[in-house]
This record gives structure tokens, C-alpha cells and sequence, in this order.
């Protein structure tokens, strides 16, 4: 966790002293100020643990007990009142100490912490969640604050299973006696033969071998067993295990009756219906994939194409892009946000959205990367206009600053025909954001008419085909 949190709560209070404390009611406003309205986690843990009383029982025990053992006291105090995890917990409860010079930061250092793992006897598989360690005894450092579940298992042995919490630097011993499993009984066998021999045999449509056959210690269960053999009548029985005891099955397989051969007729579909059913065919594969793609992104149409060259070469006339809801397939982020983290899509920093210019329903929306996420009293930054010549084109508000990849300027600086400037896209003006694109399929829906034109007389002229070759 950053230490920029803690460091400006030290500050505050040598500048106001220790009796900031006493105020709670006007402490989180102290805390709003000093932050600038910054690191809203932190401040809300220091405010909900003033509460608790956290820094005044650091301040009252700080000479009675060793700091580890406060430490541990108050942040499970915090952990089960608060709801917080442990981590934050921690976090916590040291800045206090460290602000009210209870311990110094430098007392803070990690220190490697061990959870001894053993068992009698000793040379069991030690699991963690369910992934292997190792084999007792095992020795595990610095495991991550968090819930387990340790499983220890040796052959002979019932697995022993049981949950811990590391809330703490502090070392852990745990210890399972292993209990032995009691003696496995006789083994039982399932004898199975037919007359011929050498069919096979299926166990609830497994396949297990073929006649004569035996299976041994099947467990407790009905079965289905089924004998097959060329040229003879499938046969079938129920099987019921409930006990260990041997059991016989002996069948006399039946030959089938000897058969003569269909006569094949051959028919053809009317010329007519092949061709409906051939293009319900194609324009359903279509509308199929269309309501996927609806119902992964949430947005209807889910796919558009470009016109313009705004975007190249990341996004080109004629490529075809699918088109998500904000929320989803991650976190929707700005140019600005996406260079702080160093994440690209599309070869550059932020998402590429799809808007409507100015709230405008009646014209094709845009795709432009977003750039910033600006405030009114942003704008000039962005704009190089102070508010007062902006209010000459529109009422100043707040929105996203938007500009195309192959664009040298902002789209809030361009003048378009039909719409006039470019306003900040507020967010109910946002269709979606881009997911990915397919090059150059987009061209089938920008001469999507001649595309089906072509398509239906492709299915004619099979149909004619098929027919014609039906009729030799």
C-alpha cells in the first residue's frame, strides 16, 4: 500500500496536534481537506477506526503491552467490526501508531514468518487450496494474508482437512495425527459370459471386454449390462451390487433374422423450397450471429463500420468492429488513465468509443479515442478558449475530450456539417466502446444490397444445379 496516506496523516497531526483526535465528528472533514478529497480508502479506514478507538488505545497501552501483541489485538478488532480485509487492517493500525509516535516506521520492516506444517507420521502430501506443497514437515515463509484450507494426506491414511488464517507476521504450528483407514474387505468378482463367447460387454454403455469376463469390486450401484455380438439380438439386464458377494451372469445370445436389402428411392426436394430453406439458412446464420454478438455487448447493432478515415491505420474504411457497453470486457479508461498504467488497445493508450455528436440521434455517430474525462473548468486546457468565448458556440459542460488516431486536433475544436462544433460527449451520449475489429468484412455491410443480391442468385443457381443433375 502506498505510504503518500500515511505520511500526510503524520503531517496533519504535527500540525494540529494529538487532539484532533478528540473530534471525531469534525475529523473526516480535517482528513478531506488535508487529502484534497484524494485516497478515499484510506481516509475512510482512518475515520471508521477513530470510531473504534483505535488511536486511543494505542496512546493508552502503548507502555503495557509489546506493540506486536496491540497490533494484533486491534486489527482483528477492525477486521471483525469493520468488515476490512487484513491487509487494510494492518495498514491501519500502524499509521496510527507511527502518527501518534507510538513506534517508528523504520520498526515496520518485515520480518519473515513461518507456518510449520507436520504430522504423525511424518512424510504426507501437504496440500494448500487445494495445490501441493510438499511433504510433511513443511516449512512455508511469508504466506499471503488470507483464509486456507490445509489438506494433509498419506497413503493408509484418512486425509485430514483444516481451515487457518494468516492475519499476522507472527509464526504458526500446525499438527495432524493422521488416522489410519480401516482394512479394504475381500476381493469380489462379477463373472459375466455368453453363448457364443466373445461379445462384448458394456457397463452402463461403457465398453469393459468382451466374453467370458470378469470384473472385480464394483462399487455399490445399478447397473445396465449390455452384450453385443455380430449377427446376434443386443441383450440387456439390470445389475444390482449390494454386497460383496460373487455373482454369475450367463446369457444365450439370439441370431437375428436375416434381412433383404431396402429398395433406395430417391427423391429430390421442389425447386421452390430448396431455394427458401437454403436462404433461411443463410440470412438465420446471420441473425444468429448478430443476436450473439447483441447479447455479448448489450448494444444494438452490435457491429459498425467506419466511413471515414479517422482512425487509420488502427481501425480502416471497411473494417468491421464489434461494439460493447461501457462496463464490459474491463474497465472503460481515457487516454490519460491509460498511459498512468501503461495499458494500449488499439495501438495507443484508452478505449476508442462510438457516440452520438452533440446528443444528435438523426446522424451516424463518430468513433474517436477518448482522450480525457474534463470538467467545466477544465475545458480551456483542452479547448485554448477560456469559458467565455466557448459560451459562443455552446453552454460550457463538462464530458469526454475526444480525438481520431489519423487527426492532428481534438474533435471539440473541429466544425462538422449538420452538427457545428463538437461538444464534450457526456456519458449518455456514449453508445458503446470498441471490443475488436475484422479488416475489410465491413465492406459486405457497407453494400450490404448487393451483397444479398449476390447471395441470392448464388442459391438460384445451385438450386438450378441440383435440380437439373437430379433429373440425369
Amino acid at each position: 500500500m502506498e505510504d503518500i496516506p500515511r505520511k500526510l496523516l503524520c503531517s496533519l497531526i504535527r500540525q494540529r496536534g494529538i487532539s484532533i483526535i478528540q473530534d471525531p465528528k469534525n475529523f473526516p472533514n480535517f482528513l478531506t481537506d488535508y487529502y484534497k478529497g484524494e485516497y478515499k480508502k484510506e481516509r475512510k479506514c482512518l475515520t471508521d477506526s477513530l470510531l473504534e478507538d483505535i488511536p486511543g488505545t494505542l496512546l493508552n497501552k502503548k507502555n503495557q503491552l509489546v506493540y506486536g501483541t496491540i497490533s494484533q489485538q486491534l486489527t482483528q478488532k477492525l477486521i471483525n467490526n469493520l468488515g476490512i480485509t487484513p491487509e487494510l487492517a494492518i495498514w491501519t493500525v500502524d499509521t496510527w501508531a507511527i502518527a501518534l509516535g507510538v513506534i517508528r516506521d523504520a520498526d515496520l520492516l518485515p520480518k519473515d514468518y513461518v507456518i510449520s506444517i507436520n504430522s504423525t507420521p511424518q512424510g504426507a502430501k501437504v496440500s494448500l487450496n487445494g495445490i501441493f506443497k510438499g511433504l510433511t514437515p513443511l516449512n512455508l515463509k511469508n504466506l499471503e494474508f488470507d483464509s486456507y484450507q490445509v489438506q494433509i494426506s498419506n497413503d493408509g491414511y484418512e486425509s485430514w482437512i483444516q481451515q487457518f488464517e494468516v492475519i499476522s507476521r507472527n509464526d504458526q504450528n500446525i499438527t495432524a495425527n493422521l488416522t489410519k483407514k480401516p482394512e479394504l474387505p475381500k476381493n469380489y468378482v462379477i463373472s459375466i459370459n455368453s453363448t457364443p463367447q466373445g461379445g462384448k460387454v458394456f457397463l452402463d454403455g461403457i465398453l469393459k471386454g468382451i466374453t467370458p469376463l470378469t470384473l472385480k469390486n464394483l462399487k455399490f450401484n445399478s447397473y445396465q449390462v449390455q452384450i453385443t455380438n455380430d449377427g446376434y439380438e443386443p441383450w440387456k439386464q439390470s445389475l444390482d451390487v449390494v454386497s460383496r458377494t460373487d455373482l454369475n451372469i450367463i446369457t444365450t445370445l439370439i441370431k437375428k433374422p436375416i434381412q433383404s436389402e431396402p429398395i433406395a428411392i430417391k427423391t429430390t426436394r421442389p425447386f421452390a423450397s430448396r431455394i427458401a430453406i437454403n436462404l433461411g439458412i443463410f440470412f438465420g446464420i446471420i441473425g444468429i450471429i448478430f443476436i450473439i454478438l447483441f447479447l455479448v455487448g448489450g448494444i444494438w447493432p452490435p457491429v459498425v463500420t467506419p466511413d471515414g478515415g479517422s482512425m487509420t491505420p488502427n481501425m480502416n474504411v471497411g473494417d468491421l468492429v464489434v461494439v460493447v457497453q461501457q462496463d464490459r470486457f474491463g474497465e472503460f479508461m481515457t487516454w490519460e488513465q491509460g498511459k498512468q498504467i501503461d495499458v494500449s488497445k488499439y495501438n495507443s493508450y484508452g478505449d476508442v468509443i462510438l457516440f452520438r455528436p452533440n446528443g444528435i440521434t438523426t446522424v451516424h455517430p463518430m468513433i474517436s479515442r477518448a482522450i480525457a474525462k474534463a470538467d467545466t473548468a477544465d475545458l480551456p486546457k483542452y479547448l485554448l478558449l477560456d469559458l467565455e468565448n466557448i459560451s459562443k458556440y455552446y453552454q460550457p459542460h463538462g464530458g469526454y475530450i475526444t480525438k481520431g488516431d489519423n487527426n492532428k486536433n481534438i474533435d471539440q475544436v473541429a466544425v462538422y456539417q449538420g452538427i457545428g462544433v463538437i461538444e464534450p460527449v457526456k456519458d449518455e451520449w456514449i453508445v458503446g466502446k470498441a471490443l475488436f475489429t475484422i479488416p475489410l468484412v465491413g465492406y459486405l455491410f457497407l453494400h450490404i444490397i448487393e451483397v444479398s443480391v449476390f447471395v441470392v442468385l448464388i442459391i438460384i443457381l445451385n438450386a438450378f444445379f441440383v435440380r437439373n443433375r437430379g433429373k440425369k
